[in-house]
């Protein structure tokens, strides 16, 4: 960024970082968090004291900072994908009996039986939670009903050509 900005300049325009042009007390010239007001630059020089230069250090705190907060950024998540907060989704999931609109497989904290949101991709409108195999489904046929009954025709009217090593 180049442009010379203000901090207040910077919050009214809802930007995250903003440029002065004037270096921070250790004498670097980059952005400036619009939040805090700290430097960019330092920031990142604290973070490779902290963390050195071995991923994994940086990676373990990434996760233990996930497992920290994660109903705060799982909040943060559905907010920005979906504008639909995690009380939403709990009273979404709750209405819906805990289960998959299509299937009724039962939701769970486990990675397969998590409540996946539907959404209209052209519209962004939210149409319920699925099981996250039901969701890529509707995804892989491009969420065309049309698509959807061709292939329902085509399995009840099919008839195995081969039998395979499993069905012998």
């Amino acid at each position: 960024m180049d442009k010379i900005i203000s901090q207040p300049t910077a919050k009214l325009l809802e930007l995250v970082r903003y440029f002065t042009g004037k270096p921070c007390r250790r004498g670097h010239v980059t952005e400036r968090y619009t939040k805090s007001g700290a430097c960019v630059g330092c920031d990142q020089s604290q973070a490779k004291l902290r963390y050195g230069t071995d991923p994994s250090i940086r990676r373990a705190s990434s996760v233990r900072s996930y497992h920290k907060h994660k109903s705060r950024v799982k909040n943060q998540v559905l907010i920005k994908k979906y504008g639909l907060s995690l009380d939403e989704h709990s009273f979404l999931s709750a209405e819906q009996n805990h289960q998959c609109l299509i299937c009724n497989i039962l939701f769970s904290e486990t990675r397969h039986r998590v409540a996946y949101v539907d959404h209209c991709h052209k519209t962004e409108v939210v149409r319920g939670l699925l099981c996250g195999k039901c969701n890529v489904g509707l995804g892989h046929f491009n969420d065309d009903p049309l698509i959807l009954l061709k292939a329902i025709a085509y399995l009840e009217k099919s008839k195995p050509l081969l039998k395979t090593p499993r069905s012998s």
